[in-house]
């Protein structure tokens, strides 16, 4: 297993070889990570706004503009709120595996799970 620097100063373009670089690195155990916390939120998500955006599409191809009023219901923000929770979720799990790793730690789901509750 390769190391990894995490305290160093970077311009833009290490920064973004860098990235790449810590994701080869930690590649299993941050997708693992990301498979069982974010994953669920996002496919959840997927589903509660497919069928709301065909009908948004539909009613702006039919010229039917003020049918748009009635698709922002409950479902609509309910994704809405999903969306912006998978992100959150999203990086807390980034910046919590990242700490991990900076402390040699092994990241694994439990550990991520539980520095991030507590």
């Amino acid at each position: 297993m390769q190391s990894f620097t995490h305290h160093k100063i970077r311009d833009i373009g290490a920064v973004i070889t860098d990235t790449f670089q810590y994701i080869r690195i930690h590649y299993k155990t941050i997708g693992k990570a990301l498979l069982f916390f974010v994953l669920p939120i996002f496919i959840v998500q997927f589903f509660l706004i497919k069928d709301i955006t065909e009908e948004i599409f539909s009613a702006f191809g039919s010229g039917n503009i003020d049918y748009i009023n009635s698709i922002f219901g409950a479902r609509y923000f309910f994704g809405v709120i999903l969306g912006i929770i998978g992100n959150a979720v999203l990086t807390l799990v980034s910046l919590q595996h990242i700490k991990l790793t900076r402390d040699n730690y092994e990241p694994t789901p439990d550990a991520i799970l539980e520095n991030i509750v507590r």
